[in-house]
């Protein structure tokens, strides 16, 4: 168990009301953002396969020569113009694709009495947490992201 007093971690009293407020969690392939709460308790899932459009490289054959270029300016003083060139040629992929979430995971509770409401990140572990008591029933979450495993983990206790 985590405890909620480390220095490594960021420590709230209530849960996220906005996606800026939300834990992340992530280990290259599948992600999560953790808004916590009690009556609902929300989870956003995203994979980095979910994308608008179709497939794509996204190398348009001339991103690492302009890259080099920029480099070269910028090591040279001339930031503008590296600036122009990575405007101009290495951010303009043949085609752009915007990221898309995949979905909502929600847990419901029907607890009427909710005491000492904790949520934190570790960031050490990587591991999103959450304290609470609900009607009497001391309740701890926790949900991590395994790179070798590929794997999003949540995992419950009620004591």
């Amino acid at each position: 168990m985590m405890h909620f007093t480390e220095s490594d971690c960021l420590r709230y009293r209530r849960e996220a009301t906005c996606f800026e407020e939300a834990l992340p969690l992530g280990n290259g392939k599948i992600g999560a953002m953790v808004y916590g709460g009690v009556a609902r308790a929300r989870i956003g899932l995203n994979h980095d396969e979910l994308w608008t459009g179709i497939p794509s490289d996204g190398l348009n054959g001339v991103s690492k020569e302009a890259y080099f270029e920029a480099q070269r300016l910028a090591l040279d003083g001339k930031l503008k113009e590296a600036q122009d060139v990575l405007e101009n040629s290495f951010c303009k992929c043949a085609r752009v694709s915007a990221y898309q979430p995949m979905g909502d995971l929600y847990l419901d509770c029907s607890a009427t009495e909710v005491k000492d409401y904790k949520r934190a990140l570790f960031l050490r572990e990587g591991l999103a947490a959450e304290e609470y008591e609900a009607d009497g029933v001391f309740v701890t979450r926790e949900c991590f992201t395994s790179y070798p495993d590929k794997r999003l983990i949540f995992a419950f206790r009620l004591q």
